[in-house]
């Protein structure tokens, strides 16, 4: 889901909404990165790996270690994550696009 972001960023009509939309971006990368962190890997450069990735079922194992078809293995994305990393980026993309200044 992340790697199709800057398609739909191109379509934006400003900037304050391309801000959001990398924000949005980011954040559907957070949970990737905080597993492949607590499975003590670096969890940029399992992130980078993954999205760089053309099949969308390539992901980390962080149980194994190792880059696999998740499908295959039978790993699912927990949805409840996702759908939380991106209420959490909406809002702050929000606040971002109504606030004048931030700090």
């Amino acid at each position: 889901l992340a790697a199709k972001v800057p398609a739909i960023k191109d379509s934006l009509d400003n900037d304050e909404q391309r801000i959001g939309a990398d924000i949005v971006q980011r954040a559907l990368g957070y949970p990737l990165k905080l597993i492949a962190e607590n499975a003590g890997i670096n969890g940029s450069v399992v992130m980078e790996a993954v999205q760089g990735a053309e099949d969308p079922n390539y992901g980390f194992n962080a149980a194994v270690g190792e880059y696999q078809d998740l499908m295959d293995n039978g790993i699912i994305d927990p949805t409840k994550v996702i759908r939380c990393a991106l209420e959490n980026a909406a809002s702050v993309s929000r606040t971002f696009l109504t606030s004048d200044v931030v700090v």
